[in-house]
């Protein structure tokens, strides 16, 4: 059976493309990890992504193009991100 619901609070992790690999993914919970960027992640990899949480990583502003690469993507949170620095 497909995972549907990942949660990796707090673990660390710099990178989404090791979870790219599952597509069946709905929600997807990282906040408070160390996510700055969303570029190594291949073209369509989480297509049927619901929910994504990267509250209080490092994100950048060049994330926000990246973002909409998603389109099954219904809540985001990016709360506590740079990008005040737009």
């Amino acid at each position: 059976m497909p995972r549907r619901h990942l949660d990796l609070s707090g673990n660390q992790l710099a990178s989404l493309q090791p979870l790219a690999t599952l597509p069946a993914l709905h929600t997807l919970l990282l906040p408070g990890n160390c996510v700055t960027s969303l570029v190594d992640c291949p073209k369509g990899s989480f297509t049927s992504l619901e929910v994504l949480d990267l509250s209080f990583n490092g994100l950048q502003p060049e994330c926000l193009p990246q973002l909409g690469q998603w389109p099954q993507l219904r809540q985001l949170d990016v709360s506590g991100a740079a990008f005040a620095h737009c």
